[in-house]
């Protein structure tokens, strides 16, 4: 039978005492770690500005395919700036979801001096928001539809973006002799720019 070492107590103390290597974290984690530390001005900006993006990102993710446009841009840029140039930026591994060491989220850039990533993200955003908001606006039109023509007049839309969408509620609400602009109004539809 094998005699076990004993135990030495002043030895594992030590052990347990010593320092842990610096593990990867997420953006999110080193965030709430640094909030504990004084960070400068400038890096809280920084934070808020990588924080946005990512803001936009995560409403860009759940549709498909924006998010596999994000991933041929982020793939392209690697391909013109080079892959350890883009995988030296703070935006490129927050949208990956790459856990990083803390002293990379502390010292890298955010983006490149062209906000390369950044300003990709926010167009692609600014095109979902508009689309959600057309979107929206169709459904409504549709639903003042209804009211005057019944739930199945809805088949009749489907597929149609905004102008035909527009377009077709227009002839039906003339044809049924309404006055399509005084109906929108009184629902609170806004179809039209204001001059």
């Amino acid at each position: 039978m094998n005699e076990q070492e004993p135990i030495d107590a002043a030895k594992e103390g030590a052990e347990k005492a010593e320092p842990k290597k610096e593990g990867n974290i997420r953006f999110s984690q080193w965030v709430e770690s640094s909030g504990e530390a004084e960070t400068d001005e400038t890096e809280n900006e920084k934070i808020s500005q990588c924080l946005a993006i990512y803001e936009k990102y995560k409403a860009l993710k759940s549709k498909l395919a924006t998010h596999e446009k994000i991933t041929i841009f982020l793939t392209e840029l690697s391909e013109k700036r080079g892959r350890s140039e883009v995988r030296g930026t703070k935006l490129f591994h927050l949208l990956a979801g790459s856990p990083m060491k803390g002293s990379f989220w502390q010292s890298a850039p955010l983006d490149f001096e062209g906000n390369e990533i950044s300003d990709f993200i926010t167009g692609e955003f600014d095109d979902f928001l508009e689309a959600e908001a057309e979107r929206q606006l169709v459904g409504e039109i549709i639903a003042v539809c209804q009211e005057y023509f019944g739930e199945e007049v809805a088949d009749d839309f489907r597929g149609l973006n905004l102008p035909d969408a527009l377009g077709y509620a227009y002839s039906l609400l003339l044809e049924g002799g309404h006055d399509p602009d005084e109906i929108f109004l009184q629902k609170g539809v806004v179809v039209r720019e204001s001059d």
